[in-house]
């Protein structure tokens, strides 16, 4: 079948989003599928014949994003040419909405994914002068378009069912990586160790990584002062985090007070590519963000066989199936704790990374890509059916 992906966000930005597209859509061409990508147009170094690019600004508020000129025709007029057989929206912003348009116009299914808690990040938009109440309209004139929705996880299904009151079909399909690329064997010692000592980390330093955006939302300080809490006792900690964003100088200023600078290590943006060495010369994962729809740095980190420390959080609950299988914490103070349980305990260590790895079998990419597609077939023969009746 010939599916259209429509998201407001692609290369060259980096986030769980574009990854989650990025794993469906291989797992999908591998199954003789076609998928098209339709995204706001940021550069034009790109050479994929399978991407159209909608006309873009800059958005003034977060540089990082682009705001999609929101007029259909290019975008229609590809989708026909492409002879989409199905529309599948990443995106409630202008890109998402085209796909909304595209649907309708060529009388085809709309699948919708809800991938991010757009309530919780609204400190991004107008100053965080924006009244929930408005967020809360625009995008339920969005989720009243789908007849169908595939989310990554129970609590966002909730979310649209309480929320938005959406009563058609919701199917739960928890995102998929590739597991291979996290194995025990990718990497010599040598690889590990020129990696950390790229970042200052010595061979004996005890690694905590924490993967995701330097935003507000991620609640990245509550890290940061709990290593403070510790650095005085085990001085070969270290806090390494991973990826960028607007919180960047404010959490490096922060690490810089507490007097714990040596001990966090901002890495910023590491490519997709390094990423498994990222977290293979790692000793321990970290998360403390309470926003994940998909929990996706966890799945990686368990694939790589890393003791995990998650926040109390319905999401990471849930990737993490079993409550034996991490450690859980709501406190600064718990969190510290828990970090210390693993630093002071190798039995400890040794449970936590087999119980990890076991758990990310959940997560295989050919899981993901054969449940959303059977989810396909399901769609497209309901939807036809129905245009009979």
């Amino acid at each position: 079948m010939n599916i259209g992906f429509f998201a407001d966000c692609w290369d060259p930005q980096i986030n769980g989003v574009i990854t989650s597209m990025k794993n469906l859509e291989l797992d999908l061409c591998g199954k003789n599928h076609r998928v098209y990508k339709f995204a706001p147009k940021q550069d034009n170094s790109h050479n994929d014949q399978t991407l159209f690019l909608q006309n873009s600004i800059q958005y003034v508020f977060q540089k990082e994003f682009s705001l999609a000129s929101p007029f259909p025709y290019k975008a229609l007029d590809q989708a026909r040419k492409w002879k989409l057989d199905i529309v599948h929206g990443h995106s409630e912003f202008s890109v998402g909405r085209i796909g909304a348009t595209v649907a309708d116009r060529l009388n085809i299914p709309l699948v919708a994914t809800l991938h991010t808690l757009w309530e919780l990040y609204t400190h991004y938009f107008f100053w965080g002068k924006c009244p929930l109440s408005i967020f809360r309209y625009y995008f339920g004139m969005y989720y009243r378009r789908p007849r169908y929705f595939i989310v990554p996880s129970i609590k966002i299904k909730k979310y649209l069912q309480t929320v938005f009151h959406v009563e058609h079909p919701i199917e739960i399909i928890p995102t998929g990586i590739e597991l291979s690329r996290f194995g025990d064997s990718q990497y010599a010692r040598q690889d590990i160790s020129g990696f950390r000592k790229q970042f200052r980390l010595k061979d004996n330093d005890i690694v905590g990584i924490l993967v995701g955006r330097m935003g507000k939302e991620k609640s990245i300080e509550m890290v940061i002062r709990a290593v403070a809490r510790l650095i005085h006792k085990y001085p070969k900690l270290k806090l390494l985090l991973v990826g960028g964003g607007p919180e960047l100088e404010e959490l490096k200023a922060l690490a810089k007070t507490l007097d714990a600078e040596d001990a966090v290590v901002f890495a910023g943006y590491i490519p997709q590519k390094n990423i498994p060495l990222t977290y293979r010369a790692s000793d321990f994962f970290i998360t403390a963000s309470t926003t994940e729809t998909q929990g996706l740095s966890t799945i990686e980190a368990m694939a790589t066989g890393l003791p995990l420390i998650l926040r109390s959080d319905p999401v990471q609950k849930e990737v993490a199936g079993d409550s034996g299988n991490a450690l859980f914490f709501d406190s600064e103070m718990e969190l510290a704790n828990a970090m210390e349980k693993i630093i002071s305990n190798t039995t400890i260590q040794r449970q936590l990374a087999s119980l990890a790895k076991k758990r990310s079998e959940s997560f295989s990419l050919a899981q993901f890509g054969s449940r959303v597609e059977r989810f396909y077939d399901y769609v497209l023969t309901d939807f036809h059916s129905s245009r009979i009746k």
